[in-house]
């Protein structure tokens, strides 16, 4: 699929705005409809309904229906191969950047309004004018929250781990330091005595390639992790990469061995990357029929 513009920056508008759940309506996508149409049909956007909070004109609050846009995980991948990184990156600060300048707009907006309610020729006040202005607004506000509220909600679906992963990596830290100083308050182990004879000392076994797809696996399930796997698409270099810091003397070929065999038992897939120029480390990727296979998706059990 090439990369079309509009194409792309439908797609980009719709993950600014939150990516599930998208009033199709929105400012933002009418400039784009054609782009809009065109993912729909290549299902990297997928139509849905979703419910607006409105206020009548007896102040009185209520629901409708709406048109709505979900970005779906095709779209999310798409999104990830053709946009740059430096703009795939941008719409998640965005999103805080967007939310921000509504509410200062909305805040300005509220003052005016109340000022506008409160503030009658000659000092006379219309009490219902007021009490109608003021459930307007706190409707408002409640959609502000309800903003906030799945803008939160997107933050933490975007959480790469890393919070926690340095947690983990203090606390063992602080464990190893506590071992070292205890072993230092030892007495010296005795020195033992020379065996008659002893054996030949047997080098260590290296690992199996039983224990490899082992390995691969939690390779794969850390990588996952990060945001910019977290469809469950892995490019092959990095999962390469990430399996030698158990293993360090894992081959290029044992790991083309691997994912070949895993890919036959059909435990895992392995998707096209048809810009083959854009391949980072080709060479960790699998070429097979004239294509290369460079991504891995791996079954959930």
């Amino acid at each position: 699929m090439n990369s079309d513009p509009i194409l792309l920056l439908s797609l980009l508008a719709v993950r600014l705005l939150g990516s599930k759940s998208v009033p199709a309506a929105d400012d933002a996508l009418k400039a784009l409809k054609k782009g809009v149409e065109k993912a729909v049909e290549a299902g990297l956007l997928q139509k849905g309904e979703t419910r607006l909070a409105t206020t009548t004109r007896g102040g009185k609050s209520s629901t409708k229906k709406v048109a709505a846009l979900d970005l779906t995980p095709q779209g999310e991948a798409f999104l990830q191969q053709a946009a740059a990184p430096e703009v795939y990156g941008a719409t998640q600060s965005g999103l805080l950047t967007a939310l921000q300048q509504s509410l200062d707009s909305d805040r300005q907006r509220l003052r005016d309004e109340v000022q506008a309610a409160l503030s009658a020729k000659k000092g006379k006040t219309d009490p219902a004018k007021v009490q109608k202005e003021l459930e307007g607004l706190s409707k408002k506000v409640e959609q502000l929250l309800q903003q906030m509220a799945k803008l939160e909600t997107t933050v933490r679906a975007g959480d790469d781990g890393s919070a926690l992963l340095t947690k983990i990596d203090q606390a063992f830290a602080g464990m190893q330091t506590r071992l070292e100083e205890a072993l230092r308050t030892l007495p010296p182990a005795p020195k033992p005595e020379p065996a008659p004879s002893p054996r030949p000392s047997i080098p260590p076994t290296p690992p199996t390639e039983e224990a490899l797809p082992d390995v691969l696996r939690k390779a794969y399930e850390k990588l996952c992790l990060y945001v910019e796997f977290r469809d469950g698409l892995v490019e092959m270099p990095r999962l390469y990469h990430e399996a030698r810091k158990t293993l360090p003397g894992l081959s290029v070929k044992a790991f083309h061995d691997a994912v070949m065999a895993l890919w036959d038992r059909r435990e895992l897939e392995l998707h096209v990357l048809n810009e083959v120029e854009r391949a980072v480390e080709p060479d960790k990727a699998i070429e097979h029929h004239d294509k290369l296979y460079y991504y891995v998706l791996w079954k959930r059990p």
